[in-house]
């Protein structure tokens, strides 16, 4: 772990039992059941976050994960992804036009030949009509 000291002041992180490169500490459940707050220690990153049960009929977000406890800190849990959307498994850095999509809101703008064409034929001036 690098920048806030060293995964040995961690309990159950560190210790005679091989260490797997993502592992979860759970913290305390979060207000109104929205799930558990976690730190995850993934690939010499430290990331915070919360995980909640998977129910039928709502949508996923973020990845399906399985933890398995450790038999010494039942709080310290290796990380077993079973489903990573697509937008999370790409973690290329950003180019420009991927950067400014993102400033936007609302939808995304289209204007097809079709969608031109339309348009002039809908709201272009009539000869003889008083604009």
């Amino acid at each position: 772990m690098t920048g806030g000291g060293d995964s040995d002041d961690l309990p159950g992180v560190s210790g005679g039992e091989p260490q797997g490169d993502d592992v979860v500490v759970l913290g305390s459940e979060l207000p109104g059941g929205r799930g558990v707050g976690v730190v995850r220690l993934r690939e010499g990153n430290v990331e915070l976050g919360r995980v909640q049960p998977m129910e039928e009929g709502k949508p996923i977000v973020g990845e399906v994960v399985k933890l398995t406890p450790r038999a010494d800190s039942p709080r310290v849990c290796d990380v077993e992804v079973q489903y990573t959307p697509k937008q999370a498994a790409r973690r290329a850095p950003a180019t420009s036009d991927q950067a400014s999509s993102r400033e936007r809101s609302g939808p995304p703008q289209v204007a097809t030949d079709d969608y031109r064409r339309n348009w002039d034929l809908i709201w272009a001036q009539k000869k003889g009509l008083p604009s």
